[in-house]
């Protein structure tokens, strides 16, 4: 039988290839399953089809038919084609041996029934009695490819035209090499996605397009740990972005690559740490991806209560209060975590405790990070310091600098203890100036 092609015919046939080439162009695989029915259905004038894949939530995933015929078709058809167990149709089973053994990768219910002996088995069986001749199926022509783990078969039915045996198997055939690609992606694409989840670091891919391509498991539990998880989500993809601008030549004069290439992120919780590469062709995408790993920086380890307390005789609300103003705490937050009014959170810190001296504060209103790491030191002071303010139960000595915030006097210093050589210069304490303390 010689094969008559239109110009029409061909290019249906060039966007079912397409589509069956490319899974990584839509957001998932189910995506891609209904849109190799779609096209295929449109190159070869059918109208429904179904599409069976081992190894997914729903094994069987039909394309212009009701749900009810695909859980009928799922109940008779994964077992046996994900080869964990037996169809309750016995024909089935003996049918997909056929197959396999046979190595038939394109085939019609005629083509069925002479691997079944030429009886008409293949429409007197349980199967076709109760899902495919009540629904119009019993006229399907299908590709079938075998995998490392069961096989897949991608079937068309009810066709606009009468068809004849063995009609529509050229063009499938046409159609195979296309559809055997786009599985060995997804195989390769499943393989890769397999090595990134069992890493501990947070990663996440973007294609060339900056649409999310997978998140490994590590950071799906970041990011479930984090109240301000969109915050984060927003910065990766903002990221992902301009760094496909950059790697595929459609980047801004003046752009730096290595500053665009690790980026620091905060929310309220944790300081964040993005680093971008840019991958080759691979199973992520023929055009290239990006890789972005989230590296959480490790928070400040602040003193106990008692322990500030002991070293420095504070108040056991004192200690409290120095604690929180280490953790970078605006006067409205402070005045939330004590259950205080925001208009007394400010003489709350307005104490000094001799021995002790705390660094400038910065803007209430303003959030600031932990100080990292954290070490409280001393700083001597006169033996008898004035007593002349008690302002919200902390006893002790105003600083009323013009220009700067009124803090209290608990010195917490990042990166080293105050120098002893400055303690030894520094004998006594003028209320009117603020001593500079060295970093």
């Amino acid at each position: 039988m010689s094969l008559m092609i239109s110009g029409a015919d061909l290019a249906r046939l060039e966007r079912a290839s397409h589509a069956l080439l490319s899974p990584l162009a839509v957001p998932s695989v189910e995506a891609w399953r209904h849109e190799a029915m779609r096209v295929v259905c449109e190159a070869l004038g059918a109208q429904t089809g179904a599409f069976t894949m081992p190894g997914h939530a729903r094994v069987v995933q039909v394309y212009n038919l009701d749900e009810h015929v695909a859980q009928a078709a799922d109940r008779y058809l994964s077992a046996t084609w994900s080869e964990r167990g037996r169809s309750p149709d016995p024909i089935l089973d003996r049918f997909y041996r056929l197959l396999v053994r046979q190595q038939v990768e394109v085939w019609d219910m005629h083509v069925a029934d002479h691997l079944l002996g030429g009886t008409g088995a293949a429409w007197n069986n349980r199967f076709c009695r109760e899902v495919l001749r009540p629904n119009g199926l019993d006229d399907t022509h299908a590709l079938f490819v075998p995998l490392c783990r069961g096989s897949t078969t991608l079937a068309v039915h009810n066709f606009y035209r009468r068809v004849e045996p063995g009609q529509k198997l050229p063009l499938l055939r046409m159609l195979l090499p296309a559809f055997k690609a786009g599985l060995d992606t997804l195989a390769r694409l499943d393989a890769q996605r397999t090595a990134l989840d069992v890493l501990t670091e947070p990663l996440i891919i973007f294609s060339v397009d900056g649409r999310e391509l997978h998140r490994n498991p590590a950071l799906v539990f970041l990011l479930v740990s984090d109240p301000e998880q969109e915050h984060l989500l927003g910065a990766l993809c903002r990221m992902a972005r301009r760094l496909c601008e950059l790697g595929f030549g459609r980047r801004s004069r003046g752009e730096d690559p290595f500053a665009l290439a690790q980026q620091p992120v905060r929310t309220r919780k944790t300081r964040y740490r993005l680093r971008g590469t840019l991958l080759a062709a691979s199973p992520f995408g023929q055009d290239g991806a990006v890789m972005i790993s989230v590296t959480a920086e490790t928070a400040p380890v602040l003193p106990s209560v008692d322990t500030l307390r002991e070293r420095f005789g504070l108040t056991k609300r004192e200690a409290e209060v120095a604690l929180l103003l280490a953790e970078g705490l605006s006067n409205d937050a402070l005045a939330g975590r004590l259950s205080i009014s925001p208009h007394t959170a400010p003489h709350r810190t307005d104490f000094r405790q001799a021995g002790t001296e705390l660094a400038e504060r910065p803007h209430p209103q303003t959030p600031s990070a932990p100080l990292n790491p954290v070490c409280v030191a001393p700083v001597p002071l006169q033996a008898k310091t004035p007593r002349n303010h008690d302002s919200g139960g902390f006893r002790g000595v105003v600083r009323s600098v013009p220009g700067r915030i009124r803090t209290p006097d608990l010195l917490i210093r990042s990166q080293t203890l105050y120098p002893a050589e400055l303690r030894a210069q520094d004998s006594g304490f003028n209320a009117q100036r603020v001593r500079e303390v060295p970093k």
